[in-house]
């Protein structure tokens, strides 16, 4: 890299270098072309004096013709003068009268005449010799202009071919030159790119790896593990990766908020790990309120942190009223009615209260939570002080509905904190199943098979023992079981929860175990639901004797044989039979049921139609007339499940 920088600025000092010599080429050039001119301007006014001496010459023809004109005159003058001398001759002769005097005046006459005549001859010969003489040096002047122009013409050709060899040859130098601009600037543009290339590189080599950080620090969030993920968060920060998301994270992560979905589609956050510390003095709130100074999205994130600081304030006020021992969380409703689910919740809440255990159920609770206050910060406050979380279910489905898995998802991460930070945790999970499941039955993630009981028979008896336990309290064989009014304090400061109590050391009954293992076994076998039972005009917890009987009398009434339970599954008795979307023949068809298809019957309703199974087919949900419909017992049920019909239908 080092080698490349260097011939990049070799290459730029060379580029400089041509750039000068191009520009003494280019004055030169300029000196060469001004000569030219120069030469050309000389060339110029020799031509103008030959112009003028033509001229002149033009002129000594004029004088010449005009003194020719004046010796024709004087020729024919005297002509004239001849011919009037003959006049005065003959004149002379004729009259022979004039005397000497006149004689001899005609002989002087005569003398001045010839002289003027020599005098003439000579003015001719002396014209004529001018004449000569001037065309000699008009000819000689000529000749020497043509001469001087000729010689004057080649060394102006001879120094153009001069001009133009220098100039041909500073053109080849000059574009010897401009080719060695050109290789030096692709060099320096190659060096350039490669230089780029080797920034770009490394910049994507950085940006790959904050996108790799963030992504992990983005996975350990998902996966609740907040510590880590707000050190590798961190870590994306010291690397430049300063972006107010990074910041708002390190917030969420710090108090343990996950955002979910409500049944009107709109997120809302929840608090896992609640910090009550002045939010002045985290460093995380700080570092985000610094980068929102700038920020487009400063109201955004303002916004959601107002409403975390809403749910902290309201928690910080309940915390120390809103205690309890046991939280039930299971499935409120369905189609805007109760569940089997949640009536048995409500049975349950009414034994476990009986105990005196401060129980929390949303549906038994409400009056706990004054109108118009949100639940969540009674939520926050029931699962960090509960020691036990029971969760009800009658289908997988309705364990692992939203609200259901995000309370006993937060108590199970309650659970891990507790052991990686004590090396135990003082709180116990349950699942209370209902009739026809079976811990097998239990939604992955949840899976605690060993803590799960089966509602009917000896359930309540199973699950105060269980109870029993986890308080680590004991109780007279004649009296009922108490539980004290206030739990023991917490371990955390930030989770108000009973601290570890260590349970007697006393080993279980070999005979209790032996009559509770084949009871959960035979319970797993029956599998019945409430809800199919209720269909038969039956109560939900109630047998043929005991159909009067409040439901924590029923639950401790005699098993009935298995043969005798109703399932929760049924068949179609004829074909062409519609599911429909209401309980009545005037609801919407939502499909065509034929013969033998089988069904999950969820629940009943009676109307003035008659009885209506609201059932669910494949991915289908929907009402069928209960003359359409047979519920199948338990044994009917694995009968059918093994014919040909139902093999047939269901395409087996």
């Amino acid at each position: 890299m080092q080698a490349q920088i260097e011939a990049g600025e070799q290459a730029k000092k060379d580029l400089k270098r041509a750039e000068e010599e191009k520009k003494a080429a280019q004055e030169k050039l300029s000196d060469a072309v001004s000569a030219l001119a120069g030469i050309r301007d000389a060339q110029e006014a020799g031509q103008k004096a030959l112009n003028e001496l033509l001229a002149g010459l033009a002129v000594s023809r004029e004088n010449q013709d005009a003194v020719m004109a004046s010796l024709r005159t004087l020729h024919s003058e005297h002509r004239q003068g001849q011919d009037a001398l003959g006049q005065l001759l003959q004149a002379a002769i004729r009259n022979q009268e004039t005397g000497e005097e006149k004689l001899n005046a005609l002989h002087g006459l005569a003398r001045d005449i010839l002289l003027a005549e020599d005098s003439i001859a000579e003015l001719v010969q002396a014209c004529a010799r001018y004449v000569r003489t001037g065309r000699e040096e008009q000819n000689a002047l000529i000749d020497g202009l043509i001469a001087w122009s000729r010689q004057a013409h080649q060394e102006d050709t001879k120094r153009l071919e001069a001009i133009v060899q220098a100039s041909s040859a500073l053109q080849e130098g000059l574009s010897a030159i401009e080719r060695k601009v050109g290789q030096l600037q692709r060099t320096a543009d190659e060096t350039q790119k490669a230089l780029e290339g080797f920034r770009g590189a490394w910049e994507q080599d950085k940006v790959n790896e904050l996108v790799e950080l963030y992504h992990q620090a983005e996975n350990l969030q998902y996966d609740r593990q907040f510590d880590r993920a707000e050190e590798m968060y961190r870590q994306v920060l010291i690397k430049g990766g300063k972006d107010t998301e990074v910041y708002w994270r390190i917030v969420l992560c710090h108090y343990g908020v996950e955002y979910q979905k409500d049944d009107e589609g709109v997120y809302l956050p929840f608090l896992l790990s609640p910090d009550l510390t002045n939010p002045e003095q985290i460093a995380a709130r700080r570092d985000l309120k610094q980068s929102l100074v700038h920020s487009p999205q400063a109201a955004y994130y303002a916004n959601r942190l107002e409403k975390i600081d809403h749910i902290l304030d309201a928690y910080r006020e309940i915390r120390n009223q809103a205690q309890y021992d046991v939280f039930i969380s299971v499935k409120q409703s369905y189609n805007g009615r109760h569940t089997i689910d949640s009536d048995i919740a409500s049975d349950l809440y009414d034994h476990l209260t009986g105990l005196g255990l401060r129980v929390f159920n949303s549906r038994r609770s409400k009056r706990d939570i004054p109108l118009g206050r949100e639940c969540e910060p009674y939520i926050i406050s029931a699962l960090l002080s509960s020691r036990v979380l029971i969760v009800v279910g009658t289908t997988a489905e309705f364990m692992n509905a939203q609200w259901v898995r995000n309370e006993w998802s937060r108590f199970q991460w309650l659970i891990r904190k507790e052991e990686k930070q004590y090396g135990r945790s003082e709180r116990e999970l349950f699942c209370y199943l209902g009739r026809g499941m079976s811990p097998h039955d239990i939604p992955r993630g949840l899976s605690p098979s060993k803590q799960a009981v089966i509602d009917g028979g000896d359930a309540y008896a199973i699950l105060d023992a269980a109870l029993m336990r986890v308080f680590s309290l004991t109780r007279p064989a004649a009296e009922p079981v108490r539980f004290p009014a206030q739990p023991p304090k917490s371990i955390p400061a930030e989770s108000p929860k009973a601290p570890p109590i260590k349970p007697p050391k006393k080993k279980p009954s070999r005979a209790k175990s032996v009559i509770i293992a084949p009871l959960i076994i035979l319970l797993a076998i029956v599998g019945v639901y409430a809800a199919v039972r209720a269909v038969n005009g039956l109560p939900p917890f109630s047998t043929a004797g005991t159909a009067g009987l409040p439901s924590s009398a029923s639950a401790l009434s005699p098993t009935p044989s298995a043969q005798d339970h109703l399932s929760s599954y049924g068949y179609v008795l004829a074909n062409s039979v519609n599911l429909r979307s209401g309980p009545s023949a005037q609801s919407d068809r939502i499909k065509t049921l034929d013969r033998y298809i089988l069904a999950l019957a969820l629940s009943s309703v009676t109307n003035e139609e008659g009885t209506w199974y609201y059932i669910r087919q494949a991915d289908a949900e929907g009402y069928i007339m209960s003359s359409d419909f047979k519920v199948l017992k338990t044994d009917e049920l694995s009968d059918f499940l093994q014919s040909s019909e139902y093999q047939k239908a269901n395409g087996n």
